[in-house]
This record gives C-alpha cells, sequence and structure tokens, in this order.
C-alpha cells in the first residue's frame, strides 16, 4: 500500500512509525522556529507599516539614522520634518521606524 511518500506493508505500520519518529523531530524544530522567529518578525513590521501610514502632522519621530524630528508634511513616498528650528529634511517613509511621543521629556 502507498501513503503519501512512504510504502507502507498491508497490515503493519511498524515501518512507516519508525520513520515518522525519526523525522518528527525535525518538523518540529522547523515550526518551532517559525514560531519564536518569523511570526514576531512578521507582527512588527505589520505594525511599523501601519505606525508609517497613520503618520500626522506634529507627530515626533525618529528615522532609522538617528535623526529626531516633528513631521511638518507628508506625501506619498517621503515625509518632510523639522529637527531644529527652521532646519526641514525630506525623509523617505521607509526610514521613519518608531513614535517618540511616548517618550519624556528631559
Amino acid at each position: 500500500m502507498r501513503y503519501g511518500f512512504y510504502d507502507i506493508p498491508s497490515g503493519d505500520c511498524s515501518s512507516a512509525c519508525s520513520r515518522w519518529k525519526h523525522e518528527f523531530p525535525y518538523y518540529d524544530a522547523s515550526y518551532l522556529c517559525c514560531d519564536v522567529f518569523l511570526c514576531p518578525q512578521q507582527k512588527k513590521q505589520k505594525e511599523i507599516a501601519k505606525f508609517r501610514n497613520e503618520l500626522k502632522k506634529g507627530d515626533k519621530i525618529v528615522t532609522i539614522g538617528g535623526i529626531y524630528g516633528t513631521v511638518d508634511e507628508i506625501r506619498e513616498k517621503y515625509v518632510i520634518i523639522v529637527v531644529d528650528g527652521d532646519v526641514k529634511l525630506r525623509v523617505d517613509k521607509s526610514a521613519i521606524v518608531k513614535d517618540m511621543s511616548d517618550v519624556p521629556a528631559k
């Protein structure tokens, strides 16, 4: 009898069961890697994308380069931020990584 990739003798499944017992730790480890590494990363990427799409004027942000600023103008692909006084920078939306409104001022 053929079941999936394995040939199982009729009436006896000991060979298929022994194969499954040997291969199960590898399947289990792959699912564990997905749960531990991939799923949290995808969740974080979705949160960052949501944050970038919900930006509004006056939000305090940080770029991937470590530049702190306040959103002044929002376009489709980029954002203009005020860094200090009247210094304005045009930054790509993908370079914005976090919101600094929850950080207490010193």
